[in-house]
């Protein structure tokens, strides 16, 4: 983020993940305000109380109203931004934070994400398993191998996939459907061809799905 003080939003999704980085950041001299949201059964968050967090805010659920917590975090992103007078910097702690970022539907709204210029953008690209792995190899970083539905019979011919691999979500929804399905599973290890093209996840939900090499 560079060496001068930056007002930053760090979107609360893992506690442990927000605390981490409200410690950082803090620590680094920028301003730190925290947005989280209550659930069902939650921890109870320690991420607001840290003495590096400049300002706490709640908004409602994203899973029982998604547009009204997007508007309430743009809300939130416009307020910071007059306060501090400069553009905040987002933080998403998970895909799920950035999924929520995306609905905002005033893309006007002053704000940073990773360094990008176009933020919703890139908001939308870092959500998907799939394009998300484009960007990271097109950096030089090694990345597992990837496909989605559509190309996964070329891509098991090629070689470029192997068995055994991995299927998981391809984008994370607030809905949180594949872990329901799966008994809270974020992935499921295939070991062979023709398990995954008999498995129930592939003929009815292939088209949401990202498969894997496992590493």
């Amino acid at each position: 983020m560079g060496s001068s003080p930056l007002p930053v939003v760090v979107l609360r999704s893992n506690d442990t993940c927000t605390l981490g980085a409200v410690r950082s950041l803090g620590a680094a001299g920028h301003s730190v305000t925290v947005v989280g949201f209550d659930y069902a059964g939650c921890p109870e968050w320690s991420s607001q109380d840290s003495r590096f967090c400049s300002a706490f805010s709640e908004i409602v659920n994203p899973a029982s109203d998604p547009r009204v917590a997007a508007s309430q975090l743009g809300q939130v992103l416009l307020a910071t931004a007059d306060r501090a007078g400069s553009i905040p910097a987002l933080i998403a702690t998970s895909d799920t934070a950035l999924a929520l970022f995306d609905l905002i539907e005033d893309r006007s709204l002053p704000v940073r994400v990773m360094g990008s210029e176009g933020p919703y953008l890139a908001a939308k690209d870092l959500n998907d398993k799939v394009a998300q792995g484009t960007i990271v190899a097109r950096s030089g970083l090694p990345v597992p191998g990837s496909t989605d539905k559509a190309r996964l019979r070329q891509a098991l011919s090629e070689g470029s996939l192997r068995v055994p691999l991995i299927l998981k979500p391809r984008r994370k929804g607030f809905e949180q459907s594949f872990y329901r399905r799966n008994r809270g599973a974020k992935c499921l290890k295939i070991e062979t061809e023709a398990e995954l093209l008999s498995s129930q996840e592939f003929h009815d939900h292939g088209e949401e799905l990202v498969f894997q090499n496992l590493i």
